[in-house]
């Protein structure tokens, strides 16, 4: 399994210079040429395919796409490989972009992605990443704080959940800053992009597809997956394990000790000290 994150580090100098981090679950540091190449091969794709980036200028020559019906394709490895609970794209159609294209437009990028993307991606789980970062304001999980994995060097998905510190509405400074319900490519009044990373292929490639999102998201609202009560449970379980003294010991060094020590002049950690766990 090939995830980034930070352990051993690699870099690419093809058409620009970007890094990339492994993280392998059986502990070895170095990503393999074969798994290296896999990933460059991945990220080509999804550099060329971006909509946005469309020329306008005439194609070689015409080319008809005609309606998309998703294969649900899951590699093998995966625990959803069967689909128990039955949530799956498997079997649904989009029409949108069916047509004849002569020109390099959005809408001739999108058709072309839309029949290549379950080539490259394990799209329930692209869909559903971008359902739950929208569902909860994640504004720090486009890009930055996404693991991206593979099983066969091939199907590429977002099923590693990471680091949501910025969830329901939180900046990365534990302010509550974001209202609920914007979506992933809304701007602040200045223009400010909203969500970090707003500008990454696979957002604006599934902003274009809504009605698959609308699809995915009405079946995991059927098994109650948005249920806010469910939701705040499943905090209170974990909550429950902590006894009130390690709330307590985490509140004086995350926040009382930088006060007192004088690395806190202006008390913003102090501000964000709620003083409940269930708050806090």
């Amino acid at each position: 399994m090939l995830e980034p994150a930070p352990m051993s580090v690699w870099e690419i100098t093809d058409k620009n210079s970007m890094e990339y981090e492994f993280r392998y679950p059986d502990g070895n540091d170095e990503a393999t040429e074969e798994q290296k190449q896999a990933f460059i091969d991945f990220e080509h794709w999804m550099a060329a395919s971006n909509p946005k980036a469309a020329t306008n200028e005439p194609l070689d020559e015409a080319v008809t796409y005609g309606a998309y019906t998703f294969k649900g394709f899951n590699p093998p490895g995966y625990e959803n490989t069967e689909s128990p609970t039955g949530i799956s794209l498997k079997g649904f159609t989009v029409n949108t972009y069916a047509g004849t294209y002569t020109h390099d437009t959005y809408e001739y990028r999108m058709a072309k992605m839309l029949h290549e993307c379950e080539d490259h991606l394990v799209m329930d789980s692209i869909v559903y990443h971008y359902l739950f970062i929208e569902r909860h304001t994640m504004v720090d999980n486009v890009a930055k704080n996404t693991f991206w994995s593979t099983e066969d060097l091939i199907h590429w998905d977002l099923t590693k959940d990471y680091d949501n510190d910025t969830s329901d509405g939180i900046n990365n400074s534990g302010i509550l800053a974001f209202s609920y319900g914007i979506e992933c490519l809304d701007k602040s009044e200045s223009g400010a992009e909203l969500f970090n990373g707003a500008k990454s292929v696979w957002i604006n490639f599934l902003y274009g597809l809504p009605e698959p999102r609308q699809y995915l998201y009405n079946q995991l609202d059927k098994k109650g997956a948005w249920n806010p009560e469910e939701y705040l449970n499943e905090f209170k379980k974990h909550q429950d394990i902590l006894p009130e003294r390690i709330w307590i010991a985490d509140f004086v060094k995350k926040y009382l000790r930088p006060r007192q020590m004088g690395l806190d002049g202006e008390g913003a950690y102090v501000a964000r000290l709620d003083g409940g766990k269930k708050t806090h």
